[in-house]
């Protein structure tokens, strides 16, 4: 299909069918080589056969689904996808060149038809149209036919094409370059670039998305692994191996004791409340030797009753 693309820029600059068919076809040549090799080296590694097609043009495409394989379309294999998009590329060929051929033809026998509409209070509209001239040939009838009525039909088989030809573009990247295989499909629509790009990617082994996503994940894993081993299981001061923290220490008691917090944990520091436990006081009747319900022998003692203040009027 690309050789198309190649003959609609070559009118651009020739007029000449031939001149536009002989340069169209040495770009053609050097893009097709790239995609051609880069096929030819992939089927080779992998085993398939039949390595011959990927010399062929349009079986190119099918060959291309073949070295695809090990990802689907949906529920398709890729070769039988890849046939469905062969066979409209053939289609898309032979109505260009058809096309081109008829053009060519019935070009000198052309006569433009310019008239204008005069419509009140608009300004004049000049409208430029087309017939054929009394002298064409009559063996010709057919080339005027396919001249103005190609276009429809020829627009829908190249809609058809490139979005078929996207979905296999995808497939063959996600094998063999996952990581860019949307950019590379992408770019291979809109730029002759395919070929290019499966030259550069034809080292790389293929493998299912499904296994390059499980494979990323796995890498993943290990480098976050390795970061906190790195970062956390090694003191970040510089004071000697881990022992179990990031600070060198293996429990809070360790490190307490080796800097002198934990050496009188045993002994109870002053009481600043000791004089109300003194005589009573606040704790009265509940703790140490005090009266009250744990008194010193451990028995619950009742407290002596308050002195009453209205005692002088009883």
């Amino acid at each position: 299909m690309e050789f198309i693309e190649f003959i609609t820029s070559a009118q651009l600059i020739y007029k000449e069918f031939w001149q536009q068919i002989f340069f169209a076809a040495i770009i053609f040549i050097g893009f097709f080589a790239f995609q051609a090799i880069a096929l030819f080296v992939i089927a080779k590694r992998e085993g398939y056969k039949h390595c011959w097609m990927a010399f062929v043009p349009i079986l190119s495409t099918y060959y291309m689904g073949v070295c695809s394989q090990k990802n689907k379309v949906g529920s398709f294999s890729t070769k039988k996808f890849a046939i469905i998009v062969a066979v409209v590329e053939l289609v898309a060929v032979a109505s260009y060149l058809l096309y081109f051929v008829s053009e060519s033809l019935v070009t000198d026998f052309l006569v433009d038809i310019v008239y204008a509409t005069p419509y009140e209070f608009l300004p004049v509209q000049i409208i430029t149209d087309y017939s054929y001239s009394p002298l064409l040939p009559s063996n010709l009838i057919w080339a005027t036919y396919v001249y103005d009525y190609a276009n429809f039909f020829i627009s829908f088989i190249d809609l058809a094409y490139y979005v078929l030809n996207f979905i296999l573009l995808i497939s063959f990247f996600k094998t063999y370059a996952p990581r860019n295989y949307y950019l590379f499909a992408l770019v291979s629509i809109f730029l002759p670039l395919k070929g290019v790009f499966a030259f550069v990617v034809r080292n790389n082994k293929g493998k299912s998305y499904a296994d390059y996503i499980r494979d990323e994940r796995e890498r993943q894993y290990y480098i976050r692994q390795q970061y906190y081993q790195q970062n956390f299981n090694n003191n970040p001061y510089g004071n000697g191996p881990s022992r179990g923290n990031g600070y060198g220490y293996t429990s809070h008691d360790e490190y307490y004791n080796q800097n002198g917090y934990n050496q009188n944990r045993s002994a109870h520091s002053e009481d600043p409340f000791g004089d109300f436990n003194s005589n009573g006081g606040y704790n009265n009747g509940y703790n140490g030797n005090n009266n009250g319900y744990n008194g010193a022998n451990g028995n619950a003692q009742k407290a002596p009753p308050p002195e009453d203040p209205f005692e002088d009027f009883n």
